[in-house]
């Protein structure tokens, strides 16, 4: 009996201070606010995100021009082969042979370059981009009074209630930015 009532006193004393402290949490820790933004869409949508944009498809398309030249030479080299292989001389095919892995060599070097360029282009404008939206992001995130601002990535953010979705106030905000700087000088 003794063990029974020292259980129920020890059962009382526990659910009396979770009832007790069960009320001071909950008036100390208001809901946690969480806003979600599309990053992608605020980056093609920006200025800087724009001019990457026109930049890379110039890089590219630099880069096309280049490797169609390239292959074409390769090319050439490879049916002067083909077509010389009965009549030339080793010597001169040997040159050919030579000229035509030079030539792959050429190819293979100038689209790792341009993957470089385009890779170094695009992380360098980025993080401009980045450190544009920071403040623009800060001060959502300040104004509206959120814990959590997550970019809606597909698989990590699932589904999305509109009204925490922000991506048009992040727009609208970096939009007055960028134009504050053209007009600042800036």
């Amino acid at each position: 009996m003794k063990k029974a009532r020292s259980r129920w006193l020890a059962a009382a004393l526990i659910a009396g201070v979770t009832w007790a402290a069960g009320p001071v949490v909950a008036q100390e820790e208001a809901p946690i606010k969480i806003a979600v933004v599309d990053m992608d869409r605020v980056v093609a949508q920006s200025k800087r995100g724009q001019d990457l944009q026109k930049r890379l498809e110039t890089l590219e398309n630099e880069a096309r021009a280049d490797l169609e030249r390239l292959s074409g030479e390769a090319r050439d080299l490879q049916r002067q082969i083909q077509t010389g292989s009965a009549t030339l001389s080793q010597e001169a095919l040997s040159s050919l042979r030579k000229r035509y892995e030079d030539a792959a060599v050429a190819v293979r070097r100038r689209e790792e370059d341009a993957n470089r360029a385009g890779e170094k282009m695009q992380t360098e404008a980025l993080e401009r981009i980045r450190q544009e939206l920071e403040p623009v992001l800060v001060g959502i995130r300040e104004e509206g009074g959120y814990d959590l601002v997550l970019n809606n990535v597909p698989g990590v953010v699932v589904m999305v209630a509109k009204r925490i979705e922000i991506t048009e106030l992040v727009l609208a905000r970096l939009h007055e930015a960028e134009a504050a700087a053209v007009g600042g000088g800036g």
